[in-house]
């Protein structure tokens, strides 16, 4: 039996999962269209350019540069420069850094601790109940340093706590809420974690720019609905269009799926209509798996007022100011690790601006979204000169942050397994596809399958562009080799 040759597939989301879709099945001769509803591509990837610097808003680094990640074959094809933070400056209270001792010591013994976390899920699993924390965990065992050696000061613990909550934060995931059961489940690439100088951006035109400039991708179409049997499906736009497919590949974002089942099951408020509503299998997975936020503030200042960190500054984090409780902004960032990542320091164009960009996670990224946009870049000034007086003298020429809280189509930046009874085959149920029997939706295999789901939440590699990409790819293989 022949593979089905020209099929009519929509791919539903323009972000790297819909797009490696799109290229894999139009290559194989399908029919493709992208249906995007934001007026650019790359979904959760989104690359600006400050002065020519490119500055990624969302995903920013390859995860596990090794031979294994398919990102790093692209990254090289295309030539995007890519770099290890290494000069890392770290404030244990203003205007004074951590000696450099100490933080080898605590970063040595977090990766330990993350170490015995993992090993302790893989080994323990059944016995973990499903309501423990990772910071159940993280507590338990800062408990039994002092007794290890003389190093573990009150002042030590203190920073030990907030190096792993700057690790938690980057994964946009509170300790206390992602599950101790799971924390070994997502399938990590051994490799180093390399920053992308040159921006995402440059992947997304090396590889996809063709689908743009063929008119594959529709931009500014906002899915409605979509209806399903069990051999086609009809996807409607807001804008009033209708697309006929025998295959369907959803890339909406987890964020958005729980919004879609969050109050009549299959309604999303941005619009989704699933008929058949999805099976109880997916709902559920929806409902039990984590979404969080990680946004970002850019800072760019004038150059004519040096900066008061070297050259070889990437990265100065900023540890937690004890102070009596406020409600004052600022004092929501003193509550908080703090991290900023200088970009301007590997410039090579002189007088370049000083750039900045903050990174925050959960609690403080809710709260900068729902703070006026003019008043976040001055904010996030005065808390960084706190540790470094020097930085009130600089100038703020522009500043603007991220809200991929409340963008309507993503609400959020990736996903996690928290606590309560979510596992790693919540993840897993997504990687099968669905069809429509008798008026009920019903997960089927591959060769039946009429709807198809990718995204970095389908895949145990979640949290990552290269497992968005590769779930992308396994969508696209599944409809290739379905047969007539």
């Amino acid at each position: 039996m022949e593979a089905r040759q020209g099929r009519r597939v929509v791919v539903i989301g323009a972000g790297i999962a819909g797009l490696t879709a799109a290229k894999t099945l139009l290559e194989d001769g399908c029919q493709v269209t992208v249906l995007e509803g934001r007026d650019r591509w790359g979904g959760r990837i989104q690359t600006s350019y400050q002065d020519g610097l490119a500055v990624d808003l969302g995903a920013s680094w390859i995860h596990g540069y090794a031979p294994d990640n398919p990102l790093k074959e692209i990254a090289e094809r295309w030539s995007v420069h890519s770099t290890v933070f290494e000069g890392m400056k770290i404030y244990s209270r203003p205007h004074e850094q951590l000696d450099q001792d100490v933080v080898e010591r605590l970063y040595h013994e977090m990766y330990v601790m993350l170490d015995q976390a993992r090993e302790k899920a893989a080994t323990e699993r059944d016995s973990i109940p499903v309501d423990t924390s990772f910071a159940d965990f993280i507590d338990a065992y800062i408990a039994a340093l002092p007794g290890k050696s003389d190093f573990w000061t009150e002042e030590h613990l203190d920073y030990l706590r907030s190096f792993v909550t700057i690790f938690s934060g980057i994964n946009a995931v509170k300790n206390d809420v992602q599950s101790l059961k799971y924390v070994d489940a997502e399938d990590l690439i051994d490799g180093e974690q390399r920053y992308l100088l040159d921006g995402y951006e440059k992947i997304l035109q090396g590889e996809f720019s063709q689908l743009r400039e063929d008119g594959i991708i529709q931009f500014n179409e906002i899915v409605e609905s979509i209806s399903y049997t069990n051999k086609d499906a009809t996807v409607e736009t807001w804008q009033g269009h209708t697309f006929h497919a025998d295959a369907v590949v959803v890339t909406l974002p987890l964020g958005v799926l729980k919004a879609c089942v969050s109050s009549r099951k299959n309604v999303c408020n941005t619009g989704v209509f699933f008929s058949p509503p999805l099976p109880d299998r997916k709902r559920l997975a929806i409902h039990r798996l984590g979404m969080g936020t990680l946004d970002k503030c850019v800072l760019t200042f004038d150059p004519s007022v040096e900066a008061p960190w070297s050259k070889d500054t990437d990265w100065i984090m900023c540890m937690p100011i004890i102070e009596p409780k406020e409600t004052s902004p600022l004092s929501m960032l003193n509550r908080h690790i703090m991290s900023y990542v200088v970009l301007s320091s590997r410039a090579s164009t002189p007088k370049m601006p000083h750039v900045l960009v903050a990174y925050y996670s959960e609690d403080v990224a809710h709260f900068i979204e729902d703070l006026d946009p003019s008043a976040r870049g001055p904010l996030f000034q005065v808390h960084l000169a706190q540790f470094i007086p020097q930085v009130a003298e600089m100038i703020l020429v522009n500043s603007s942050a991220t809200e991929w809280y409340k963008d309507p189509f993503a609400h959020g930046s990736y996903s996690h397994i928290p606590v309560g009874g979510a596992m790693t085959e919540d993840l897993d149920a997504f990687a099968v596809p669905v069809a429509n029997h008798d008026g009920e939706a019903v997960d089927v295999s591959p060769e039946q399958g009429v709807l198809f789901f990718a995204g970095e939440h389908t895949v145990r590699r979640f949290a990552s562009v290269h497992g968005a990409l590769e779930s992308g790819r396994r969508a696209a293989h599944w409809i290739q080799d379905q047969k007539i």
